[in-house]
């Protein structure tokens, strides 16, 4: 039979100094500045919430918007009347890999997880017709 905890001690006390022997908690429960900014940080982040669900919320609300009010085939002087009648200034050009003409708007601050801000970026692709081909909702986040 194996005694765990000397007679002596009370039986709190003892499984409080197995636990620390174990798992070392007196290391990491003494308040160093390093634990101590830690804490403040994490702190911080549980008083200031986790948003990131609430950015989803707006990339899917923009894409819903955009389905019913921008259809591809819209002029685009009509999307870009579109999104400033929602508040967003939707301006030319966007290029890249996949891209040959495009117009972007964002809606900054729509979430946040940590140290990182997330907006919604909407990029509508545009014809040589100057219509709407295609219209992206995106969820870009900066940040650490």
């Amino acid at each position: 039979m194996v005694h765990l905890l000397p007679t002596t001690v009370p039986m709190a006390q003892g499984r409080a100094r197995l636990l620390n022997s174990i798992l070392g908690w007196r290391a990491v429960l003494r308040p160093t500045s390093s634990n101590l900014v830690v804490a403040g940080c994490l702190l911080l982040q549980l008083i200031s919430g986790c948003s990131a669900g609430r950015a989803d919320a707006r990339v899917s609300y923009w894409m819903q918007e955009a389905q019913l009010h921008v259809p591809v085939g819209t002029p685009i002087a009509d999307a870009i009347a579109f999104f400033a009648s929602r508040g967003l200034a939707l301006t030319c050009c966007m290029s890249g890999p996949d891209i040959e003409q495009a117009y972007s708007a964002m809606e900054r601050d729509v979430g946040r997880f940590a140290w990182t801000e997330y907006s919604a970026l909407i990029v509508v692709d545009v014809s040589r017709e100057q219509r709407v081909r295609r219209v992206r909702v995106l969820r870009v986040g900066m940040g650490l």
